[in-house]
C-alpha cells in the first residue's frame, strides 16, 4: 500500500474547526496510519491556488485519502477526480446548497460556482461519503442516490489548559450567586442561526438564570441591542475570548447554550462542536436542534422549553467532574474512526 493522507485545506486557524482538525488528525493516525496534510490559509492567492498546489504535490502517488470538503478546493477537487476516484472518503459537515445560498458578496457567488460545479461529482466518485448527521446524509443521497453513505459523529479532544477567569467576571457571578441564579453560557459565534437573540429573549421567562455571553459576529450588535431594562442586570458581554479564558468560562457557568435558530438554514439535525466542548468540561447543554441520541441520553442534552425547576435538577445532581468522566469517552476520535474501519484500507 502507498501513503495515505488525511487533507484539509480551508481557514481554520484560532477556532472550533482548528480543535475539530487537530483531534482527527492524530486519530487517523492511529486508526489507520493517514499522515495529515492540513492547511489553513488566510491570504486569498495562497487559499485559492498555492495551498492546494502544496497538497496536491504531497498526495500525488497516494493510495487512499481522507479528505474534508471544502467549496473553494477547485484544485484539490480536479485532482480527486482526475486521479483518485473511488480511492477517497469524502467527510461533509454541512448542508452545503444551504449554508451557501446564505453567503453574500463575491466570495459567497464564487463558492456556490464552485460547489455546483464539484459536489455531485466528488459525492459520486468516493470510496464512501462520511456525513456528520442523518439530515446531511438524507442531502448527499438526494445528489448521488448511489453513493455509499455512513453517519460519523463529530468527537471532541479536549486538551488541559489552565483557566482563566477575569476579576470583573468573577466578581459579576458571585453577585448573581448571591441572589440564587443558575449561570448560563453562550461562547460561540454571533450568526443567524446561533440563535443569541432567541437565548435573550428566553430570559424574560427564565428569571432565575444569569447570562454570560462570549465572542463575536454579524448579530452581535443587535443582540446586544436587545438586552434592555431589567435583562441588563442578568447579563455580562465578555467579548472574544482565548482558549484559557474560555476553560474559566466553562468552569463558571452552570449549563451553556448551543445553537438555537438552526432551523433558520433549514437543518434539523446537528452534531456542532460547540456543544461538545461545553460536554467536555461537564456543562450540560440546552440545544435548538436534534443530537445525537446517545449524547441524549446522558440527560445533558436538554431542550429549550426545559421547565426551571427540570434545569436545576440537572445542574446540581452531578458534579461537572462526574459528568465529564461520563462524557469524554464517547467523543473520542478513534472511537469515532474504529467504528469505520472497515472502509480505510
Amino acid at each position: 500500500m502507498g501513503k495515505a493522507f488525511f487533507i484539509v485545506c480551508e481557514s481554520y486557524a484560532k477556532t472550533g474547526v482548528e480543535k475539530k482538525v487537530r483531534g482527527q488528525a492524530a486519530a487517523l493516525e492511529s486508526v489507520a496510519g493517514l499522515q495529515p496534510l492540513c492547511f489553513s490559509p488566510v491570504r486569498c492567492w495562497d487559499r485559492l491556488v498555492a495551498s492546494q498546489h502544496r497538497v496536491i504535490r504531497e498526495a500525488r502517488g497516494a493510495s487512499f485519502l481522507y479528505y474534508r470538503y471544502a467549496s473553494l478546493n477547485w484544485l484539490i477537487h480536479l485532482f480527486l477526480l482526475r486521479k483518485m476516484k473511488g480511492r477517497y472518503l469524502l467527510e461533509i459537515n454541512t448542508i452545503n446548497r444551504e449554508e451557501l445560498r446564505k453567503e453574500r458578496g463575491g466570495k459567497g457567488l464564487l463558492k456556490r460556482m464552485l460547489n455546483s460545479l464539484f459536489e455531485k461529482r466528488l459525492l459520486k466518485h468516493s470510496r464512501a461519503v462520511l456525513a456528520v448527521s442523518p439530515q446531511i446524509k438524507e442531502d448527499v443521497l438526494s445528489l448521488s442516490p448511489g453513493s455509499e453513505v455512513r453517519i460519523i459523529e463529530n468527537g471532541y479532544e479536549k486538551r488541559l489548559v489552565p483557566a482563566v477567569v477575569k476579576d470583573h467576571v468573577a466578581k459579576r457571578v458571585r453577585e448573581w450567586r448571591e441572589k440564587g441564579y443558575l449561570v448560563a453560557l453562550f461562547a460561540g459565534t454571533f450568526f443567524p442561526w446561533s440563535g443569541a437573540d432567541r437565548i435573550v429573549n428566553g430570559l424574560k421567562e427564565q428569571t432565575g438564570v444569569a447570562l454570560i455571553m462570549a465572542g463575536s459576529g454579524p448579530e452581535l450588535k443587535t443582540t446586544l441591542a436587545a438586552v434592555e431594562g431589567g435583562l441588563r442586570e442578568r447579563v455580562l458581554y465578555v467579548g472574544t475570548q482565548t482558549e484559557e479564558e474560555l476553560a474559566g468560562l466553562y468552569e463558571t457557568a452552570d449549563f451553556a447554550f448551543s445553537s438555537q435558530a438552526l432551523d433558520r438554514i433549514g437543518i434539523r439535525d446537528a452534531r456542532p462542536l460547540k456543544t461538545r466542548e461545553y460536554l467536555a468540561y461537564g456543562l450540560p447543554v440546552v440545544c435548538g436542534y436534534r443530537e445525537n441520541p446517545e449524547l441524549v441520553e446522558t440527560g445533558l442534552i436538554l431542550p429549550p422549553d426545559i421547565p426551571m425547576e427540570e434545569l436545576e435538577a440537572v445542574c446540581r445532581e452531578e458534579t461537572k467532574e462526574e459528568r465529564t468522566q461520563r462524557i469524554l469517552p464517547l467523543l473520542s476520535w478513534e472511537r469515532v474512526y474504529d467504528g469505520i474501519g472497515d472502509l480505510f484500507p
